[in-house]
C-alpha cells in the first residue's frame, strides 16, 4: 500500500496487533513480532499503528488487493525524452521495494556474517530456483506451454543461463537461492563455483502444501523457514547479475530489489516470463520485457 499511500498524499503505516495480525514470518521473534522481527519500519509512523487498531476504514490488508495505480509511477516522474518513457514500472517498483524492505540491524549482521562463512564476494551472479509447491500453481506454469504439459522450468536451463553469462561476463561465482536440493546438484555440475545457504532442503521444502499453509498448521519450522528466505533473498539483491523465474514473486522481488541498488537494470535472464506480463497484449508479438 506504499505506492497507493504516496499517490494519494498520505503516509502508510503497517499496522501489526495480536487482533489485526502480524506479518506471520515474524511472528517467532520476542518482543519483536512482525515487520520489526527482521527489517527496520516502514514509516516513522508505524509505532503509532496501536491507535488504528478497530478503524477500519484506515485500515487495509493483503485481502484487499492492490490497487492498479499503485503500481504507476507518481505524476510528476511521468514524461516522455525523444519518445520514451522517463520512468516506467519496474523504476517504480524498485524505489518502493528498496524503501520498505530495509533490513534492520540484527539482519545485517547475520547477513554479513553468512556472506563471511560462505566466502562470498562481488561481483557475482544470483540465480533463484523456486521448485516445490510453488509448481502446482497457474501462474507458475511455464509460459511457452499449455497448463496440462509442463509446470516449473527446470534446474537445467538456469545452468544453462548461467554458464551463457558466465561467458559473455567473465564472472565464475553463483550464489544459488533454491528450495530444491536437486537444483544444487545441476548448477554445482555446471563447473561454476556455487555458493548456497546449508539447509536441510528435503525436510524444509519438500511439500505440495503451500508454505503458507505449513506455517499456519505448524507443520513447519517458521524460523528456519523464515530466516533462509530472508537471507536469500538480500544475498540475492546484493549480486551483479540476476538468473531467474520472473513469473514467481520472490525472482521479481530480488530482481527490483538490485535494480533499485545498483541504479540501472542489471543484467538478466528470465527463464519463462518477462518482468512486464502485459508485454505480448501491449506491444504485439515481440517481448519488451519492461513497462
Amino acid at each position: 500500500m506504499m505506492g497507493w499511500g504516496l499517490q494519494i498524499g498520505q503516509i502508510p503505516v503497517m499496522v501489526e496487533t495480536e487482533e489485526l495480525g502480524m506479518w506471520e514470518y515474524g511472528q517467532h521473534c520476542s518482543p519483536n513480532k512482525g515487520w520489526p522481527c527482521y527489517f527496520q519500519p516502514v514509516s516513522a509512523c508505524d509505532r503509532l499503528s496501536v491507535e488504528y487498531q478497530g478503524v477500519d476504514e484506515r485500515v487495509h490488508s493483503r485481502a484487499d488487493g492492490i490497487v492498479e495505480a499503485a503500481l504507476k509511477p507518481l505524476n510528476e516522474f511521468e514524461g516522455r525524452v525523444q519518445g520514451m518513457k522517463t520512468h516506467g514500472e519496474l523504476w517504480w517498483r524498485a524505489q518502493l521495494v528498496n524503501r520498505i524492505v530495509r533490513p534492520n540491524f540484527k539482519t545485517l549482521s547475520m547477513v554479513r556474517r553468512i556472506r563471511n562463512a560462505l566466502g562470498l564476494t562481488n561481483p557475482y551472479i544470483s540465480v533463484h530456483i523456486r521448485m516445490g509447491d510453488s509448481c502446482t500453481h497457474k501462474g507458475r506454469l511455464a509460459f511457452q506451454t499449455k497448463p496440462s504439459e509442463v509446470g516449473c522450468v527446470g534446474a537445467a536451463a538456469y545452468a544453462q543461463a548461467a554458464n551463457k553469462m558466465s561467458e559473455i561476463y567473465g564472472i565464475k561465482t553463483v550464489f544459488l537461492a533454491t528450495d530444491d536440493s536437486d537444483a544444487v546438484a545441476v548448477m554445482r555440475s555446471s563447473g561454476l563455483e556455487v555458493k548456497t545457504l546449508n539447509l536441510e532442503r528435503g525436510k524444509l521444502f519438500n511439500s505440495s502444501w503451500l508454505i503458507e499453509t505449513r506455517i499456519a498448521t505448524k507443520s513447519v519450522n517458521t524460523t528456519d523457514i523464515s530466516q533462509s528466505a530472508i537471507l536469500d533473498l538480500l544475498l540475492l539483491s546484493q549480486g551483479d547479475y540476476f538468473i531467474g523465474s520472473f513469473g514467481g514473486h520472490m525472482s521479481r522481488l530480488a530482481f527490483e530489489m538490485m535494480v533499485g541498488k545498483h541504479g540501472f537494470v542489471v543484467p538478466y535472464i528470465s527463464v519463462d516470463k518477462p518482468w512486464c506480463f502485459r508485454a505480448q497484449k501491449d506491444y504485439g508479438t515481440g517481448f519488451i520485457d519492461f513497462c
